[in-house]
């Protein structure tokens, strides 16, 4: 019924008498109604009958004297790969900025794949739930059959930075047969801990399922 006001007056009124001038303005109203009928279309397949199945939708949802004020019905084609992964990218330079957290390039296209059906917002969840490390101090990946990992120290982890270059490769990158990780392929939320030989006590780290999905993806 608001809506309904400004597409009608070009203006809202308050309870108060106050009103707010919509007549220079461009409303841009968003919907996943009928959104199945479009994730389910291969990429680059006709979106004729799919278009028909969303617009039934939002026929079925919406009231005619709304529908008829609008100027124009736009659906959204579903995003392709190589958009997801932009938008993985994107949302990757943030997560890096932000905990000084780095995500490989096959891990990147592995987010993307799995949140084909879920887009942007599905991605950025599983950023905020998943790519995460304790203390923010290491990056789990590389998880190879053997259960050997190879991480890189980064970011505020300057004296374990410090102590890892002790005890490994140029770079700071431990070389696979000095860490060991104990059931590397834990699922989601499941906090493990390395053992570093020769370096005192344990790091705990967060080794993502996600990130040796990526990485076997890369390999090949």
């Amino acid at each position: 019924n608001v809506l309904l006001q400004v597409l009608d007056d070009g203006q809202l009124t308050d309870g108060q008498g106050r009103t707010v001038d919509f007549k220079q303005t461009l409303i841009i109203l968003t919907s996943n109604l009928g959104a199945q009928a479009l994730s389910q279309l291969p990429e680059g397949a006709d979106a004729s009958d799919a278009k028909r199945d969303v617009m039934d939708a939002v026929r079925a949802h919406f009231r005619p004297e709304f529908l008829n004020r609008l100027d124009e019905t736009i659906v959204f084609e579903p995003l392709t790969q190589p958009e997801l992964l932009e938008i993985v990218d994107l949302m990757a330079s943030e997560e890096q900025a932000r905990r000084a957290l780095a995500m490989t390039a096959a891990m990147q296209r592995e987010m993307a794949r799995l949140r084909e059906a879920w887009a942007a917002r599905g991605m950025r969840r599983d950023l905020d739930l998943r790519i995460g490390v304790h203390h923010a101090e290491v990056t789990v990946g590389n998880f190879g059959s053997d259960e050997l990992v190879e991480f890189t120290a980064i970011g505020r982890g300057v004296n374990l930075a410090a102590r890892l270059e002790s005890a490994c490769a140029p770079g700071g990158v431990l070389v696979s047969s000095e860490v060991r990780a104990l059931a590397p392929d834990a699922p989601f939320g499941t906090a493990r801990q390395l053992e570093l030989k020769g370096i005192e006590g344990t790091v705990e780290a967060f080794p993502l399922r996600l990130a040796a999905l990526a990485e076997r993806v890369g390999e090949a």
